[in-house]
């Protein structure tokens, strides 16, 4: 089964909730941006990924998730400020 790239973002307004959400993101992702990271893996791993989110956040915070195949990640441009985690993470390795 391929494994798939996975782009998070969140917008949560309460500071508390948004550190227990960033501290549990950081433990399976890579931080990209503020309140942007990307993490590689399985359906299993996203489970594990959408608990932490479903347990973190509450109706007035939202969370979106993109899943991106490994034809549309090698294609990926960045500009700007190179971001290590963005070159770093291929479709084979998993980061822990």
């Amino acid at each position: 089964m391929e494994k798939l790239h996975y782009i998070i973002s969140f917008d949560v307004h309460d500071n508390k909730r948004r550190r227990r959400l960033t501290k549990w993101l950081e433990s399976f992702c890579e931080r990209i941006q503020y309140s942007v990271f990307v993490m590689g893996g399985d359906f299993k791993r996203l489970s594990k990924v959408q608990e932490g989110i479903r347990r973190s956040i509450t109706e007035d915070d939202s969370v979106i998730i993109f899943p991106i195949d490994n034809t549309k990640w090698n294609a990926k441009q960045i500009y700007g400020a190179e971001c290590k985690a963005l070159t770093e993470i291929d479709s084979e390795v998993l980061i822990l």
